[in-house]
């Protein structure tokens, strides 16, 4: 098993003020797939697991469930190579994503599998998987962008992005991620956690045209 842990980059030419606002994921979790190929199929896959697997149609999320006896998770690493297990079934091409753990009901943890490109997130795109107490793995649901083509140094700077949104409108984070269109086309995105006021919410910039993609409502 290869296991990397890399810092990722901020973009250069942005101020020091800025700069304190960028989210910058502390490490990418990278396994070396070829070494861990367990060499099942998809139907053996399904056999051995009593696997479960169902997609939502509206959302393009895939879930699996099954009777995981002998997987179990206790750190970002076990979690990657659980995924690894499904590559096949989940139409994994790179198993390259960030890890980050949160406490989910009855002392169950979720690891929220983020899918990343060239060092950056990809919106809404990554597994996450849920584990009982002792680590026993439950669940997998998620989606996984394939065939990404991106540049992501053409995105403007967080100082670039600031100019372009209303200024009484207050930024309280930047992240850099990639944002997926349904048609396929993939473009380098802002996620900024924003507010008016007493109203919070967020604006997705496309740090490449400087367009709002989307954004919450904050007229009164």
């Amino acid at each position: 098993m290869v296991l990397l842990i890399s810092l990722l980059s901020l973009l250069t030419g942005c101020g020091s003020k800025e700069e304190d606002k960028v989210i910058v994921r502390s490490h990418t979790v990278v396994i070396n797939d070829s070494t861990l190929s367990n060499g099942y199929s998809s139907d053996e896959l399904k056999d051995r697991y009593n696997l479960t697997v169902s997609k939502d149609e509206e959302t393009g999320c895939t879930t699996l469930e099954g009777s995981f006896d002998d997987i179990r998770v206790k750190n970002e690493s076990d979690a990657l190579i659980a995924l690894s297990q499904f590559q096949q079934i989940l139409q994994i091409d790179s198993l390259t994503f960030s890890c980050k753990t949160e406490p989910a009901e009855n002392g169950e943890i979720f690891y929220n599998m983020v899918q990343m490109y060239q060092d950056t997130p990809v919106y809404q795109y990554g597994f996450r998987l849920l584990t009982d107490q002792d680590g026993k793995l439950l669940s997998i649901d998620g989606k996984y962008a394939r065939d990404i083509s991106c540049r992501v140094e053409n995105a403007i700077s967080p100082r670039g992005a600031r100019e372009v949104i209303n200024e009484d409108i207050e930024i309280h984070s930047y992240e850099l991620m990639i944002y997926r269109k349904d048609s396929g086309i993939s473009v380098p995105m802002w996620y900024l956690d924003a507010s008016k006021g007493e109203k919070t919410g967020y604006i997705l910039l496309n740090a490449a045209s400087k367009t709002i993609l989307e954004c919450t409502d904050f007229s009164e």
